[in-house]
């Protein structure tokens, strides 16, 4: 009888810690549920302007970015932090220098912070035939005084029209451009141009299929021409043109800086994580232009595009600078020109 009655007080006791141990893990659950929800609010769901500030993207965007990333991008929820947490959490390093002292009161917090960084990351990267942008040519009936003479341009090297099209990074800064170039075109998944269709460069770079560069030893920066200081010539005219159309894409590699900070910042990174940091900014922004209508921090225009299109033809696959290359880039000089000349005295 006794023994009986001791066993019943030790099954009394053992299922009152049980379900004070219950009660415990709940209350613990609770605790990272609200904390969780503060630190989102804080981070992004807050308004549109506190989303902006922290993940570089309004609650909209940062919404279909999440989206994307649990259909396309296989991210899937951890044990203690949710999919949005990871990403506010991953955004909030690439945009504010690499420092992660935000976001790892959070996820960070939990355990697996690099971890769950490197999650997104791929996520990202898996992302690519998504938000890469397919390249666009000039139209014909375009008007715009920058673009309307580069019949066929695909736009600027490495990016067109704000929107990334092809990624390349990995090289040193060192490297001569031509040799980037080359592995550009000639690697497994390259940058393709098709026959007939151009990007503009660089001086750097030789005058050659696919790639139309300035003319060397001839003034180029907008600030080389001044209202005392006009073109005189066919070829300042072009460079002076040239110029103008590719400082509006320059100024894309700006935004791209300003947007996410850890691409000016000393990184602890590897270098493979690095690397695909790089793409994965490139992605991202693609992202940010294209689904919000209105960006925040610059506005640039876009008419007379047409949409991305697979361009059909022959790819160009080498870069051999050619007489013939020359005399177009000459013929289409002197045609600029003359129409300049004509509509001065016109005025």
């Amino acid at each position: 009888m006794w023994t009986m009655m001791m066993c019943m007080c030790a099954i009394a006791i053992l299922y009152r810690q049980r379900k004070r141990t219950r009660i415990g893990w709940g209350d613990k659950a609770l605790e990272r549920f609200t904390e969780r929800a503060v630190y989102m609010n804080r981070m992004v769901w807050f308004d549109d302007s506190t989303a902006i500030n922290n993940v570089r993207m309004d609650r909209s965007v940062f919404r279909k970015l999440c989206d994307l990333l649990c259909r396309h991008g296989r991210l899937r929820v951890s044990t203690n932090v949710g999919i949005d947490e990871m990403v506010a959490s991953f955004l909030y390093v690439l945009g504010h220098d690499g420092n992660d002292g935000e976001s790892s009161s959070s996820s960070s917090s939990s355990g697996g912070g690099a971890m769950h960084f490197n999650a997104v990351l791929c996520g990202v990267i898996r992302l690519h035939e998504i938000l890469l942008k397919k390249p666009v040519a000039i139209r014909e009936d375009c008007s715009d005084e920058r673009w309307k003479w580069f019949k066929n341009c695909l736009g600027a090297l490495d990016s067109a029209y704000i929107k990334f099209i092809h990624v390349l990074p990995g090289w040193e800064g060192s490297a001569v451009d031509s040799r980037v170039l080359r592995d550009a075109i000639s690697r497994k998944h390259p940058l393709k141009v098709r026959k007939g269709y151009y990007y503009l460069c660089d001086a750097d770079y030789n005058n050659c299929e696919g790639f139309l560069a300035p003319y060397r030893g001839q003034p180029y920066r907008p600030n080389d021409w001044r209202q005392d200081h006009q073109p005189t010539t066919p070829q300042e005219f072009f460079n002076m043109k040239h110029s103008c159309a590719r400082n509006v894409i320059e100024r894309a590699f700006d935004l791209l800086k300003e947007r996410w900070g850890i691409l000016g910042s000393r990184s602890s990174y590897s270098i493979k994580i690095q690397v695909r940091i790089i793409v994965a900014c490139a992605l991202l922004h693609n992202h940010v232009i294209r689904e919000m209508p209105v960006d925040t921090q610059e506005s640039f225009p876009c008419s007379n595009l047409s949409e991305g299109q697979d361009l059909e033809g022959d790819h160009i696959i080498h870069l051999e600078s050619s007489d013939a290359c020359n005399e177009w880039r000459d013929n289409l000089a002197r045609e600029m020109f003359d129409h300049w000349r004509a509509s001065t005295h016109e005025s």
